[in-house]
């Protein structure tokens, strides 16, 4: 049984249809007989498969340029944030953070930690993400993480379409 989440449907089948509609439109221009019941219910038949695969290579795809895109900026953008030397963040709000994640039992670098070894800094900056993810994964406790969630998915996953979409515009 397949079944789409909110996540899932936002997310990963949102950018597959933004990708597939204009495969959609100018079949619909070409051959508005295909819009008839017989030969659209067959394609929902196969459209439906297909959005499937295709969020899937979106969301693979999506990984890979995120990855590309990370080592190109220096590091995640919550590692880069997190960083005492970092200046695209407000350092009044980022000592608060540190702050922040310490209360809550984090191991956050000193400055002086992160430059003697910047590599394990951001390793430990990198597993404070990754608790901090852990601990808001209710959806219905922590709402607004779960939206901004959804968004970078869909942003990421819609990226990962693109070489897919350009040859079809």
């Amino acid at each position: 049984e397949i079944r789409f989440d909110k996540y899932s449907l936002r997310a990963r089948v949102f950018p597959v249809y933004i990708t597939i509609a204009p495969i959609a439109l100018v079949l619909a221009a070409v051959a508005p007989e295909g819009l008839s019941l017989p030969l659209g219910g067959a394609s929902a038949l196969v459209l439906v498969p297909l959005s499937f695969i295709a969020s899937q290579l979106g969301a693979e795809y999506g990984k890979q340029l995120e990855k590309r895109l990370w080592q190109k900026w220096g590091g995640a953008p919550t590692t880069r944030f997190l960083r005492h030397s970092n200046d695209e963040f407000n350092a009044l709000t980022r000592e608060r953070i540190h702050k922040k994640l310490l209360e809550l039992d984090l191991d956050v670098p000193s400055e002086k930690d992160q430059e003697q070894n910047p590599s394990s800094a951001d390793e430990h900056y990198a597993s404070c993400t990754d608790e901090l993810i852990r601990r808001t994964r209710d959806t219905s406790r922590f709402p607004l993480v779960f939206k901004g969630l959804i968004e970078y998915g869909f942003r990421r996953n819609l990226l990962g379409l693109k070489p897919f979409a350009i040859p079809i515009v």
